[in-house]
């Protein structure tokens, strides 16, 4: 047996030790145990934290070895591919949606293994919550049946509120939400067209030339999109990236529209109380395109729209973190000129979870609190409008910070898309998961968790299948 499996082993035993331990007339039982088990929990969090640290110096390693072996077999293509990858990988430390769907397929097989190591970090930190707690409330709610029989009301009563408090933690709710995902199986029944992209086969045209594509909405030149009462749409204006020249050959103009909902739980008792609130922001952008001067017609355009957001947590103000690209969206023009062409952009879903507990017993004069806060709020956009051969033709951010996050490289369209349908129901899933935690007594919300589960893991199964027909 491994020494952490001992030492999993040892604590719990020594949980169910506490939690007897008052029979021999043991003080505070309820609160060593609690410390045991918290200690514990932290000891997973700190041990998960130094893997992700260590993370990606093991996945720079391995690239540095393969560009070694490619040198001294002479491909200098291959060389000059992963020493681009590595010098950008020792600056971001992560991995790039861009990155794992360009380069050779050398490249991107050891970033697919490098992400499934950092994606095994987390199951195996989640498998030992899940397993921890579930031994600990069984310990305690043996306990409290133990107290009742006794006559211990009081803290019988605590010992249920410390159940309750275990299974409403973030930890907890977090651990069961992420292996439910691992544990849901695939549908198999995913069919793509050949050679197209998940949005290109989901594609719809509308009445009056209106075509729907990916969540995408693309109105024929010259016609006006219609109102929507429940959306308030804001002009906000794009500041032109240092990529973009004074005179482009395509002028954009855009408009913002928020739409938030929410959620709230909490529970109660004579001795202590828990309460949690969920928040949603889906972000509508509206675009609206024309060609930079009389007589310019430009065809097969691709327009690229990243969505940034900064993390929200308990630690860190959402203010103060780094802006990170947390979705994108390409969109296919087939023809634009002088007259003004309009484009609903798929919207990008964003999110928080905050919750607070408190106790107290009359046994004694022990209190506690705790809260947490997670999640990402919205920060801005940039809009990239490529010609079909991958020529800049317009970059514009809503937030001049964002400048210093523009590339004026064109992403791999075909695998972009296929990327973005996977985040886009990701998104959906999210959502969904966080009204449906919030309260998970509601059928309604079941319902729309598990459609939403099913439609990310169809989106998984297309985008496979469309990497795999290019990469043959």
């Amino acid at each position: 047996m491994r020494v952490r499996e001992k030492i999993m082993s040892v604590g719990l035993l020594v949980l169910g030790v506490i939690l007897v331990a008052d029979a021999l007339g043991a003080v505070g039982p309820l609160e060593r145990a609690r410390a045991v088990y918290d200690k514990t929990i932290s000891g997973y969090v700190t041990e998960y934290e130094s893997k992700m640290l260590a993370w990606p110096d093991r996945c720079i390693s391995a690239l540095k070895s393969e560009r070694t072996r490619l040198q001294k077999s002479g491909d200098l293509d291959g060389w000059t591919a992963f020493n681009k990858e590595v010098e950008r990988f020792e600056l971001d430390r992560a991995i790039t949606d861009a990155a794992m769907t360009a380069g050779p397929a050398s490249l991107r097989s050891i970033l697919k293994q490098c992400e499934a190591k950092r994606k095994s970090y987390a199951v195996e930190r989640n498998k030992k919550v899940v397993a921890l707690s579930q031994k600990y409330t069984a310990n305690l709610s043996a306990y409290q049946e133990k107290l009742t029989r006794a006559g211990k009301m009081d803290e019988a009563i605590a010992v249920k509120a410390e159940v309750e408090r275990v299974k409403q933690s973030k930890a907890v709710v977090s651990a069961r939400f992420v292996l439910d995902m691992e544990k849901a199986t695939p549908p198999s029944t995913a069919v793509v067209r050949p050679g197209a992209t998940p949005a290109e086969s989901a594609s719809d045209e509308g009445a009056k030339g209106v075509v729907k594509k990916g969540g995408n909405t693309i109105y024929p030149s010259g016609a006006q999109p219609p109102r929507d009462k429940n959306l308030v749409l804001k002009r906000t204006t794009l500041n032109r990236t240092p990529h973009m020249s004074l005179g482009g050959s395509v002028n954009v103009s855009a408009w913002e529209a928020s739409q938030r909902s929410g959620g709230k739980s909490s529970s109660s008792s004579l001795y202590s109380s828990y309460h949690s609130k969920s928040t949603s922001d889906s972000r509508f952008l509206r675009l609206m395109l024309r060609t930079g001067r009389t007589g310019l017609v430009l065809t097969d355009l691709h327009v690229f729209v990243q969505y940034f957001s900064q993390n929200v947590s308990s630690s860190v103000g959402s203010r103060a973190a780094k802006p990170t690209q947390s979705a994108t969206r390409t969109i296919t023009l087939d023809r634009l000129d002088q007259t003004a062409r309009y484009i609903d952009v798929a919207p990008a879903s964003f999110g928080s979870r905050s919750s607070s507990y408190s106790s107290r017993y009359s046994s004694s004069s022990y209190r506690s609190s705790s809260s947490s806060k997670y999640g990402t709020r919205y920060y801005g956009a940039i809009v990239t409008v490529f010609s079909t051969k991958g020529e800049l033709l317009y970059q514009g951010a809503n937030r001049p910070q964002l400048r210093e996050y523009a590339t004026s490289e064109a992403p791999d369209f075909q695998g972009a898309a296929a990327t973005e349908a996977v985040n886009r129901a990701r998104e959906a899933y999210s959502a969904a998961s966080r009204g449906h935690y919030a309260n998970p007594n509601d059928p309604n919300l079941d319902a729309i968790y598990q459609s939403a589960r099913q439609a990310y893991y169809a989106a998984q199964a297309e985008a496979s299948a469309v990497r795999a027909a290019r990469d043959q």
